[in-house]
Order: C-alpha cells, then structure tokens, then sequence
C-alpha cells in the first residue's frame, strides 16, 4: 500500500488527548501549541507542518469540549507520534495505528467524531525537532478512558452510575 520507506508492520501508538496533557507510552506534555511567525529561535517542542511553524508546550491549552475544533489536537497527535517514534528507535517514516481514549461518560457522542479527525487519509511530512517523519495513519480506534478500572463490575453496576 505504500512504498518501501515505510515500517512493514504498522506502529500501534495510545494518545490520551487530555484537556490539559498529551500522553503517550513514553511521553506527557503539555496539549499548548502556537503557532510562530517564521522558524522558532529554540530546535525543542518545535513542530513544521505543511509550511507552518509551531511551538509545543508551556501553559495548557484552555480546556474546550470539542478537541476537534481546530487543527491543534491533530498537530499534537503528530508531535506525539514523532515522540514516541523516536524513543522507541524506530524510522521516522512509519504507517501507524492510533488507540485514542474519550472520556468514559462521553464516549457515545465523542468516539465517532475524534476517530473521523484522526483518520486523515494520505502521507503527513513534517519536522519535529528538526528531524523529518512522514507518517501515514492506516487507522483509528477509539477506547473509554479509565475502561480497565471498571470492567470487572459493570455486570453489577445499575443504568445511570456510570
């Protein structure tokens, strides 16, 4: 399906798009990105996508009810991809697979939403930390966050206490 740049078997990342950090296996940072007029002065947290510059990091973005709202939670995927790509020694050119979480009690109107956002189809090019990853998202799952920590009592559990 792709040409012969890419990781044969697809990369399997978790992001927790949290409303105030990014999480990942290896990594949590702060969900703020800005964009910059030009190339930013420091090489860390600094992101280039489709011709644009950004900076990742410092005071948490402003918590917002739709993460899809804007291109700054898709901008941190990438950032997140690029982190975790480099930490674990694999290429920087890589067909990945995102597992996202959604907030338990919100997961029936959010899933489908965040999974349409995430699913872009195509090849992203961008730099991050002035390395280049070109990344192809093959697919999106969606999972209830905290679903581990009640799993073995819903059978118990009476509509509405969720």
């Amino acid at each position: 399906m792709y040409n012969n740049n890419f990781t044969e078997e697809p990369v399997v990342i978790g992001i927790d798009h949290g409303f105030s950090l990014i999480k990942t296996r290896n990594h949590i940072f702060s969900n703020r990105v800005s964009r910059c007029n030009g190339k930013p002065p420091v090489v860390e947290n600094s992101l280039c996508y489709n011709g644009s510059y950004y900076c990742v990091g410092g005071e948490k973005k402003t918590v917002v009810t739709d993460k899809t709202a804007d291109e700054d939670f898709f901008l941190l995927t990438l950032v997140a991809i690029a982190k975790e790509l480099k930490t674990r020694g694999l290429p920087h050119n890589a067909v990945v697979v995102l597992g996202a979480g959604v907030p338990f009690k919100r997961f029936g109107e959010e899933a489908g939403k965040l999974t349409a956002y995430l699913s872009r189809s195509g090849i992203h090019d961008f730099i991050f930390e002035e390395e280049e990853y070109s990344i192809a998202i093959e697919k999106v799952c969606c999972f209830p966050q905290c679903f581990a920590a009640v799993a073995d009592r819903i059978a118990n559990m009476e509509a509405g206490t969720l």
